[in-house]
Parts: C-alpha cells; structure tokens; sequence
C-alpha cells in the first residue's frame, strides 16, 4: 500500500546494466551490504506499477519539450535557468546544471518564485505552483535553503489519477508520489536513486546516469477483463501481474497463475480457501 500523505521523493530507479555494473562497482570499494553509502543496494532493476484506490497526484516523467520550452514565459523566476530546452540534449544539459548548481543560486531562482506563490495561495491542484509551495513547506532543508527538488516538479507531466486507474514506472523514468494512496506492485529491488524532496540521501550524479531524458505525455493504465470477475492492468514486467478482482455477493473464483500473490480486500468481505498440499 502507497498512502502518500505528504510529497515524496523526486526519484528514478536504474536499468539492470546500471544496477549490475553499480552494485559490483559498490562491491569492489568495499562498501558493506547495509552501508548507507550505497546507491545500490543489489543488482536489480526496479519496476513499479500501481493502481489509484483514491484520487492519486503523482509527477510522472518529462513533459513535452514544447511545454517545457514555454515555462521561461510562464514562471518567469525560472527563465533565467530553465533556456535552451528546445535544443537536442536540451533536457539532459538541464538536469545537470539544475543538479549542481551552487545552493545560493538555487535560493535565488526559487526564493522570489515561492514569495510570490506564497501571497497568491495556489489551490488548484492541477498546477505545478500548488505543489512546489505545498513541497517547500514539507520539505526545508536542514541548515536551510531552498530544496532543489522543486524544479523537477516543473519539468516532470503532472498527473491526476482517478480511482482505478494506474501508471507504470519503468526502469530511468522520473517520478514523485504527491498525495493518495494505491496499490504499488513492484519488482525484486531497492535500488532507488533519490533528486530531491527527500530527508533521504540525495544522488544526483548516479540519477543523471540513469535517467532517461525522454519527453511525452504519460501513459495512463486502464485495467482490462480477463474475466468476467479480473481486470488486469496492461505492463510490460514480466516479474509481477497487477490485476482488481470484483465478485459478485456470494460469487467465487479461482486465483490462476503460478508463484506467490498476494490479495488486498478493499471493500466487503471474503473468504480465501486454500487448494491443499
């Protein structure tokens, strides 16, 4: 279960040549395997797929480069900073410079941007504004200053769920859980390599590795039947199947597929009997 309450992380979670190549790399240095220096902890890949059981904000990959090439115009503290987008590798220059530029630079940009919305009280949860004042709140930095994480929640497509339906987050997207709760399905790892809006330890030059810097609108999971009572959410993972089960009062059904499930009731009652042996 996923109950995102206040903003989470701004993350990306590496391929398996990353994962593989980090986690022997972190090996070699001597780094144990509970170190907190780590990036990687083991050499796997992280998918995640979920499905909205309330209305779910979340930031899911970069927006369209004619939308990011209009924010200068549109948030004018950014213009300064946010140039050159339309430009091949115009994304990826940015994240880097964004990911290293000095602290006071940051609270230069960010601070007049967060004044500003600090007296208009954004309440549309539809804009960036709402969450990048909702973020700064949640967020302040120990020691103080402004965290960098805020800048992604304008790079990256804001996404509103509605109950049922769900995203799938593959290997180098960017992504940041806002506010709802869901059910989160995800592949054998833990290696998350965290941008900001975190207490957490923050990786910038490992996520600039292994993000990938594509821009579009998301991809919004719609479940389909399989059944007359399963639904399953469409993923490319081969590791894990999401799927909604609905019975009818009194109804029944069996639960196909081989490995391990698990069932999470979220309305009424049931009963589970087991097959034997």
């Amino acid at each position: 279960m996923l109950d995102a309450r206040d903003t989470l992380s701004i993350q990306v979670h590496p391929s398996r040549r990353k994962a593989r190549e980090g986690f022997a790399r972190e090996n070699a240095a001597g780094l144990s395997p509970g170190s907190p220096e780590r990036s990687y902890p083991d050499a796997n890949p992280k998918l995640e797929a979920q499905a909205a059981l309330s209305r779910v904000w979340m930031l899911h990959g970069f927006r369209p480069i004619r939308e990011l090439a209009a924010l200068p115009a549109l948030v004018p503290e950014l213009a300064g900073v946010f140039d050159g987008l339309a430009r091949p590798r115009g994304v990826r220059r940015l994240c880097s410079r964004l990911m290293s530029l000095p602290q006071e630079t940051v609270d230069a940009v960010l601070g007049p941007l967060l004044a500003r919305l600090e007296k208009r009280e954004p309440e549309d949860k539809g804009s960036p504004d709402y969450w990048a004042l909702r973020a700064s709140r949640q967020h302040p930095r120990p020691g103080g200053g402004i965290d960098r994480g805020i800048f992604w929640i304008y790079l990256l497509n804001l996404v509103g769920l509605e109950p049922g339906q769900g995203t799938f987050q593959p290997v180098g997207l960017p992504h940041a859980y806002l506010e709802g709760t869901a059910v989160e399905l995800m592949s054998n790892s833990d290696n998350v390599l965290r941008g900001g809006l975190t207490s957490k330890r923050v990786e910038a030059a490992e996520l600039l590795r292994a993000a990938v810097f594509r821009c579009g609108r998301p991809r919004i999971l719609r479940p389909r039947a399989v059944s007359p009572v399963e639904w399953v959410y469409p993923t490319p993972a081969r590791e894990f199947r999401l799927s909604r089960l609905e019975l009818p009062a009194g109804g029944a059904c069996g639960l196909g597929g081989r490995g391990p499930s698990c069932l999470l009731l979220t309305a009424g009652t049931a009963e589970l009997e087991g097959g034997g042996g």
